[in-house]
Parts: C-alpha cells; structure tokens; sequence
C-alpha cells in the first residue's frame, strides 16, 4: 500500500512537471514567433542569404574563402530555403526553432545537476530572455551555437554518469556539431575539458588513469572530425591577424556590459548578479547546525560540481575572448558569449532556491520576473533598434514620379539592404551611391531629375550627410515632410526652377 501511495505520488510530480516544461516551451515559441517577420533583413542576415543561395559546392568554398564561421549554419539555411522559401519569417525559423530546443536542453541539463524547480525557473528566464529572442530573430548562426553548447553540455554529464559507448557518441557527434557551429563553440569544449580534468585528478577515487584515457580518446575523436574546419580557422586567423579585424579592444566595462546584454536591465542587473554569486559562494558553504551556515574552504559538497561546471561554461567564453583580445587580436563580441549565457539562468535559477527564506525566495522570483517581461512590452519588441529601410523602400516606392532619383550614401549596412529591398520594388528609381567623400557627385544617367530622394543612416556619421548642401545650386530641399523611419534620414530634393 506504501509503494502504491509512493507510485502514485512519483507520478503525479512527474506529470506535473511535464506539464511545467511543456507549458514553458510553449512560451518559448510564441515569443521566439511573434512579430519575427516584422523587419526587414540586415547586412549580417544578407550574408546568410546570400551564402544559402548558392549550390552546396559552392556555398562551403565562398563561405571558407570569405567569411569566419564554419558552414554549418549556412548548409542549413540552404536547405531551409529549399523547403520553404526566403521570406523574412521563412529566413528566421531555424533559429527560433533552435532557441527553443535550447529552452527544452536548459530544462533537462538543470534537471540532472539541480532538481526540477532550478530546471524550471531557468528554462522560464532563458525563455523570457530578451537576449535570446533577440538571436532567435535573426538569420545567423547565434541560436545553433546556443543550442549546440546545451546540447554539448548536456551530453557530457550523461558520459560521465553512464560511461557507456552511446553517450560517448552522442557526446562527440554533440560537440562535433559545437565545434563547426562557431568559434567560439571552441571555449565551451575548453570548458568541459577544464572541468572533467580537474574531477578527474581531483575528485576520482580510484581508476584515475581508466577515466583519463576515455576522455583522451573522446578528444582525439573530436580533434580527427574537427580537422577541415580548424585547418581553414588557422588560415582566416592569419588573414585577420593581416588585415585587421572589425571588432574594438574590450574594456571591464564590456564584460559588465555583457551582464546587461544577458539581463536586458540596468536598474535590475544588481539583483540579478546578486543571485548570481549566491549560486556561485554556495560552493563555498556547508551547513555547520540547523539554520547555520559557514564558510569554509573549497570543498564541492552537493551541487558544488554542478555550480563549478556551469561557472566554467559561463566564464570562459567571455574571460578567454577578453585576454585574447588585450594581448593578440580583438575577439571580444557580446552576442557571441550566447554560447554559455544558458549557464547564467542556471545559476541564477539555483541562487533562488538556495535563499533560506522561502518568502525572500518568491519575492526574488517575481522580481526577477518582473524585470524580465519589461524588456519584452516595447516598441517593435526586441527588435525596437532595427533600422527601417524596407519601409523606407516600401514608401518610396508608392510615392516616386517617372524621372525621380533615389541617392543613398554608400554604406554597406544601407547600401546591402535598400538593394535587396528596391530590387522586389518593380516601381522603384534608379538608385545611385554617394561616395563618402562627398564630392564631385554626379546623378548618371539622369540629369534632369525631378526629385532626389536622399537617404542616410542617422546613426553614422559621414561626409556624404552633406549632400544635399553640395547640390543646392540645383536641388533644394521639398516641403512636404517624410514619415520618420528608424536611423534613417529621408530628405526629398527637388529641381530648383
């Protein structure tokens, strides 16, 4: 009758938290889907497509001669494409659906190293997370490599628990797909070889050397299938190192930064990174009497292992990115530490349930919350930074006469995406680039224009923004005044009679 009652109880709590998880994935894909195809494509997400629509030959030779990712996430995207066309929503469904497995891997990864309350608060922060959505909503490679460091993540901990040859295979072919997803799936894999190593000498209680030569072997596998890819790494590594790179020499303020990015909150980053480090000083403590806690030296009781791995997969991709970038090249790039941001909502899920106060616990849960959701009720929600040129087109194209002239300054993140976008407007001008020199500007091919429409990005700063006053002896500005479009100027010019 006991066993029955415990049956009975088991199945209940599992039903329950299948429930939870189902109804957090749920959550997780409406917000990862709502309003996706409500901007248009930017410079970075042309690249995909443009890497997408090409033969599959083709597609890996351009993308290893000509870009710094691996040409997974692009071999994807063509295939995608294939299926389902290359439509601002049709581009971006392969990260949302990935970001959403990432949602269901954070669950079970909190499930085996804490319980099903710190799997449940963080898959609901992770889901919540503005940062994620964000990735989720862009045709790029963010959201593969966010869920290939869960997934990597994931399987390792079963290979360590079962030690069997299937969750061997499962953990190289995980982190195989780790490794060709981006760099800086790199760190990860550094991670997890930091922290098996130290258990390994550390904590192992016997069958030291059988442990090490099994996971020597996992990454002897690892290196062998990782090899066209670092061999082409090395190469645009040295053609970087040349040429220069895009990305600024980090500061400490952009590893706070990073923290921001994470929580989407300035007022509420403090209580996040106060959870944080309760999670993290948990290692720390032991329970001396009923109700008393002290500190002591490194000891790993409990879940100290589990708040030692998570602060690995966390940490070193953005410590690592950071001293590369102050002693060889700059690396540092925030959206890419998404690679470990998952352990975050871990940690920060665990310094919650490890409050003593069960009232402090729900108060710092629905704070958490609270700030959460905040991020998310804006204007055009996560994407509220996006810069409008496919409306810019859209309305330039309903409003142009025959002998008009569209004049742009000559910058790739306008230029890439007003082409792309006036190529689908069958009604739309000719469209000319201005230099940024701003000088010597002549209008090919259409030298009695009646109107210029003149558009720039508010948020650069270039010569060309002078254009309108180096054509003045010709062209003087309309008084019939533009919509407002998003970081970008709009100003109609017209013939001076």
């Amino acid at each position: 009758m006991k066993n029955s009652s415990q049956n009975a109880a088991s199945e209940i709590t599992q039903n329950r938290n299948l429930v939870t998880l189902v109804a957090i994935l749920i959550l997780a894909a409406i917000l990862r889907v709502f309003l996706i195809g409500n901007h248009g494509l930017w410079l970075d997400e042309l690249f995909s497509l443009r890497f997408a629509d090409n033969t599959l030959q083709i597609l890996i030779r351009e993308v290893l001669l000509h870009d710094n990712h691996p040409p997974t996430y692009y071999v994807l995207l063509h295939y995608w494409v294939l299926l389902f066309g290359d439509s601002e929503f049709s581009l971006r469904m392969p990260s949302a659906i990935l970001s959403v497995l990432s949602v269901l891997f954070t669950y079970k990864v909190g499930a085996i190293l804490f319980d099903t309350r710190v799997a449940a608060i963080a898959s609901l922060l992770l889901a919540l997370s503005e940062f994620s959505i964000y990735y989720a909503q862009e045709a790029r490679m963010y959201s593969l490599l966010a869920f290939a460091s869960v997934l990597s993540v994931y399987c390792l901990i079963r290979f360590l628990e079962k030690q069997t040859p299937w969750s061997l295979v499962n953990y190289i072919w995980s982190t195989t797909l780790l490794v060709y997803s981006h760099l800086f799936g790199l760190f990860i894999l550094l991670a997890e070889n930091l922290y098996v190593l130290t258990i390994i000498f550390i904590y192992s209680q016997q069958s030291t050397a059988i442990h090490l030569k099994k996971w020597i072997s996992a990454q002897a596998y690892l290196l062998l299938l990782s090899i066209p890819w670092l061999v082409s790494l090395i190469n645009r590594i040295l053609i970087v190192n040349k040429e220069g790179f895009w990305a600024e020499t980090p500061t400490l303020h952009s590893i706070l930064g990073t923290f921001h990015t994470f929580t989407g909150s300035n007022r509420g980053l403090i209580v996040w990174v106060f959870l944080l480090l309760l999670s993290l000083l948990f290692a720390l403590i032991i329970k001396t009497a009923p109700g008393r806690k002290v500190l002591k030296k490194p000891s790993f009781p409990d879940y100290g292992k589990s708040v030692y791995l998570l602060s690995l997969i966390l940490f070193i991709p953005i410590l690592i990115p950071y001293l590369v970038s102050q002693f060889v090249t700059p690396i540092y790039i925030v959206r890419c530490t998404i690679a470990g941001h998952f352990a975050f909502y871990l940690l920060v899920a665990f310094g919650i349930t490890s409050i003593r106060w069960k009232s402090a616990r729900y108060i710092s849960l629905v704070i958490i919350l609270a700030l959460s959701i905040k991020t998310l009720v804006r204007e055009d929600y996560v994407h509220h930074g996006a810069v409008q040129v496919r409306q810019a087109v859209e309305y330039i194209g309903m409003n142009t006469g025959e002998n008009d002239v569209v004049a742009i300054c000559d910058d790739s993140h306008l230029r890439w995406p007003f082409k792309y976008y006036a190529e689908k407007q069958k009604n739309l001008p000719s469209v000319i680039n201005i230099p940024d020199s701003g000088k010597d500007i002549a209008i090919p091919d259409h030298p009695k224009a009646d109107r210029i429409w003149f558009v720039r990005r508010t948020d650069r700063t270039e010569s060309c923004e002078q254009f309108p006053q180096i054509i003045s002896h010709e062209y003087s500005q309309s008084n019939i005044s533009n919509p407002t479009f998003r970081r970008l100027e709009l100003v109609t010019l017209v013939r001076n009679e």
